[in-house]
């Protein structure tokens, strides 16, 4: 009777472990990113400089900043900058260099767009995947 008494008290602990340790493996998929996927310029050298498509003026960029279609990007002679499209890539612009951004997607959309940079003067280097 006691044998019984000690197995079924371990299949119940048994069980309860295998109901937590399921819910565990099931939350590891269920957390969605919230984080939407935007195009933006990230300077990593001075003199990064630009420009909004309804602006004649140029605006010196720190940091990051959102960029979006028909923006130019012009680097100065110590400047360098990189555009990150979102996670799918990254184009790299070397000093003295202007580009027009001719697409910029965000969300969604970014994962299906055929990404477009206008190379004014100067020299890019691109890596991005291919969906």
């Amino acid at each position: 009777m006691e044998k019984k008494k000690w197995l079924h008290i371990a299949g119940v602990a048994g069980a309860i472990l295998l109901i937590v340790f399921l819910i565990w493996a099931w939350s590891l998929g269920a957390v969605a990113s919230e984080e939407t996927q935007k195009t933006y310029v990230e300077v990593l050298h001075d003199a990064v400089e630009w420009r909004q498509s309804s602006s004649d003026e140029w605006q010196a960029v720190s940091g990051a900043k959102e960029i979006f279609v028909n923006d130019q990007i012009r680097t100065g002679e110590a400047g360098a900058a990189q555009i990150r499209w979102g996670d799918r890539g990254v184009t790299r612009l070397d000093p003295e260099t202007e580009i027009s951004v001719e697409t910029a997607e965000s969300g969604d959309a970014l994962f299906s767009a055929v990404l477009k940079v206008r190379v004014e003067s100067g020299r890019v280097w691109s890596r991005v995947l291919k969906y």
